[in-house]
């Protein structure tokens, strides 16, 4: 089993090579959707250890294959696994447990790049960045980076290209916001054994019925193009640049060769500007997170004591 070549892009200014393109995985995946991702090229690979199994399974993938070397792997805390209720931890003590137990999972002796999944505003960001720094010191991790959904105003793509850092862009097609099966399921009532439809502002009730002529409208233009929206996100996003990185997260194989295609997907000089002006004038309804997590988003953390 070989990979592909696929396109190589930097991971901000002295990153790593990595594919232009990653893989997001949750729960579900198994090793031949793995093997499938691998050998169509796709070598970055996104996880989290609050994703159930997710790490044990790669883990498994890599002994199995021999291939950790080929892998550019990502993985995320912050988020406590198994407690009661959404808990956030950042603690300098506890961002070193979590990488220890996330190395043991997975079996191997170093992750190429640790996200915190969002800053806790009762730890000082300095704690929580000083725990990272020794470790990517001591080798444990190559690089770290801020897991974060930015909101209109927070400047979070000027500021990462002033600075020269990637901007990996998780769910690019808005937990399946941005498909044709939104659209699809919500007319054939499949919302009722959905979570995203009793948890995600975003998908319930008067948001919902917004968002469903927002995406309308997105249809019309990958329609035009005969291509589909999610295909038509993900090639607007690459042609953004290559500081930026999407990582459409799925588990069948069909909707991983349909995103993949987005790669060979050129928009011409007549059809940026019909997708610029619907970019700048949408206006999604209701939040991404569910709303016990309001307010998680961006935050600030309080100040560390001298």
């Amino acid at each position: 089993m070989s990979a592909k070549t696929a396109p190589r892009v930097s991971l901000g200014k002295n990153g790593p090579l990595v594919s232009r393109m990653g893989l997001g995985l949750g729960l579900d995946e198994i090793f031949a959707f793995l093997d499938h991702a691998y050998e169509a090229g796709v070598t970055f690979w996104d996880s989290a250890d609050y994703y159930n199994d997710c790490e044990e399974i790669i883990g498994k993938w890599f002994r199995r294959t021999g291939k950790r070397g080929d892998i550019f792997l990502a993985t995320k805390f912050g988020y406590v696994k198994n407690s009661q209720a959404f808990e956030l931890n950042t603690s300098y003590v506890y961002v070193k447990k979590a990488c220890a137990e996330s190395l043991r999972l997975l079996d191997i002796e170093s992750i190429d790049l640790s996200y915190l999944h969002t800053p806790n505003p009762e730890t000082p960001i300095e704690e929580t960045m000083r725990a990272l720094k020794e470790l990517q010191e001591s080798d444990t991790l190559s690089a770290f980076g801020l897991y974060c959904e930015g909101e209109k105003g927070t400047h979070i793509l000027d500021t990462c290209r002033e600075l020269d850092l990637a901007i990996v862009a998780a769910m690019p097609l808005g937990r399946g916001l941005l498909t044709a099966n939104f659209i699809e399921g919500t007319a054939s009532g499949k919302q009722d054994s959905d979570v995203r439809y009793q948890l995600i502002p975003r998908f319930m009730g008067e948001n919902r019925e917004k968002n469903i002529q927002l995406v309308s409208q997105f249809k019309g233009l990958a329609d035009k193009k005969g291509i589909t929206t999610a295909q038509l996100a993900i090639a607007w996003l690459l042609k953004q640049g290559d500081d930026i990185i999407p990582i459409p997260g799925t588990k069948r194989i069909q909707y991983f060769e349909e995103n993949w295609a987005a790669l060979d997907i050129v928009l011409g000089g007549e059809e940026e500007p019909d997708i610029r002006r619907f970019v700048d004038k949408a206006d999604i309804a209701g939040v991404p997170l569910p709303s016990a997590l309001d307010g998680w988003l961006f935050r600030d953390t309080k100040e560390e004591s001298v």
